[in-house]
């Protein structure tokens, strides 16, 4: 029997981003889309919980921020049980990238690592104060996905939308790209 994949698309309103909109269109594909009313982790928990109980062999999770393209393909594609398509954070810095990373901007997972591993499966570390994440809810699943013995492969990457900022330079001969995290780090 093939793999029966479930999509679910994390929204902060329901509207996909024309890239993602075509490539279901493309795929005839017709994704759950859920909007965030809590924060993401409970989001991607909640997700999870829908997928187990249905029948699916795996669950695609897409953040409505993920653009997908015809080189998205490979998600669709393999076996294994921990895949994703690398991306860059929502901030504009490096997100997950690499074989033994996970990221979740669109990760397809199956059902036998998701039943392997106790929930919650999505969740934040935050330092003693409480006051900085030192571990995103990706980081968690790859955690918890690594001690229950499963491998995690970065299959591809995929386009994020990030808010980023355009700057003249001064003599008006070019223009730098800065993310708002740039901005938000400075000194």
């Amino acid at each position: 029997m093939g793999k029966r994949i479930q999509f679910r698309v994390l929204a902060h309103d329901y509207q996909l981003n024309i890239g993602m909109l075509n490539w279901f269109r493309r795929h005839g594909i017709t994704p759950d889309i859920k909007v965030n009313r809590h924060t993401v982790a409970a989001a991607r928990n909640g997700a999870v919980i829908d997928f187990l109980a249905g029948e699916a062999s795996h669950l695609i999770l897409m953040e409505n921020g993920a653009w997908p393209d015809e080189s998205s393909d490979v998600i669709l594609q393999g076996d294994q049980d921990a895949v994703y398509l690398g991306h860059v954070a929502t901030g504009g810095h490096i997100g997950h990238v690499g074989d033994g990373e996970l990221g979740c901007a669109c990760v397809r997972l199956s059902r036998a690592c998701l039943e392997a591993i106790e929930p919650p499966w999505f969740g934040f570390e935050f330092d003693k104060t409480g006051s900085q994440s030192i571990k995103c809810d990706c980081m968690m699943l790859r955690d918890k996905l690594h001690a229950a013995g499963f491998k995690t492969y970065m299959v591809g990457v995929i386009a994020h939308r990030v808010e980023m900022l355009a700057l003249p330079s001064e003599d008006g001969t070019s223009m730098v790209i800065k993310s708002k995290n740039d901005f938000l780090h400075c000194k």
